[in-house]
């Protein structure tokens, strides 16, 4: 049933990481509750309570939801246990920005070439936790990352030096594949990935996203180059991702100064 569903999202032209992140999710379910035959809706639940983070388990939702879905419609199952799930909320807050001498200070520490990689990658390439996690050596394009971003867009992210250093020195190490494989094959989870970022600066991947982007728009001034770096399709959400300091406050402030010239 797995191997139809997946030639199903490949008929269907889903990305290849949301296909293989949906597999990871429904292998996830069948280790701790059993044949996906015999899920109910009560161990789903209980499943995703179980995950960190709102994003993580909203993540878990949308894959059950669509097996499930696919399964019933197919005749596969004579329900859909995944179908009331309720909808995951997730709180809006203004985003943390991690501080670049706390980062500093981390990265001048001796740390394992995996946890290098995926700060870095977060914040000198501006990485979303999804691409960070599902990240493949063949992406690697000389001084540039190719990949389907968010949306199924062509994504060209060119590297930083420091980052393409910590990306060659974690291929060097572990070979071809993906720079975070997983346990049991394929690539790590979310969960995993996140968890290393976090313990290794005390910032989320999403912080240190946020303080790249602001980083390159201070330097560069370029509101459109900064939205292809993030893979965004709307400058609008850029815009939220650029946070002002307070020299950059007052001199707006001293730019309202009256202009005497005819």
């Amino acid at each position: 049933m797995i191997r139809d569903y997946r030639h199903h999202l490949h008929a269907m032209n889903r990305r290849e990481r949301t296909i293989e992140l949906y597999m990871y999710w429904l292998d996830r379910i069948r280790r701790a509750c059993g044949p996906l035959e015999a899920v109910t809706a009560q161990s789903l639940e209980v499943f995703i309570s179980a995950q960190t983070g709102a994003q993580t388990k909203k993540s878990v939702r949308t894959a059950a939801r669509s097996f499930y879905a696919w399964a019933h419609k197919r005749g596969h199952l004579p329900t859909n246990p995944a179908a009331d799930l309720d909808p995951v909320s997730i709180p809006y807050s203004i985003a943390r920005v991690a501080k670049d001498y706390e980062l500093a200070r981390v990265l001048n520490r001796p740390m394992s070439m995996e946890a290098r990689a995926a700060v870095t990658l977060a914040r000198l390439g501006c990485l979303r936790l999804a691409e960070i996690t599902t990240l493949r050596t063949d992406h690697r394009d000389g001084d540039s990352i190719r990949f389907e971003g968010k949306g199924g867009r062509e994504r060209i992210v060119y590297l930083h030096p420091d980052l393409d250093g910590a990306l060659r020195g974690l291929q060097a190490m572990q070979g071809r594949g993906y720079f975070f494989p997983g346990r049991y094959g394929g690539h790590a989870s979310t969960s995993f990935v996140y968890k290393l970022i976090r313990e290794t600066t005390g910032y989320n991947p999403h912080a240190l996203r946020h303080a790249g982007a602001t980083a390159a728009y201070q330097a560069t001034g370029d509101l459109r180059a900064v939205q292809e770096m993030l893979g965004h399709s709307s400058i609008a959400t850029t815009q939220r991702y650029l946070h002002l300091n307070d020299r950059a406050r007052r001199a707006v402030a001293h730019g309202t100064s009256l202009r005497l010239v005819a």
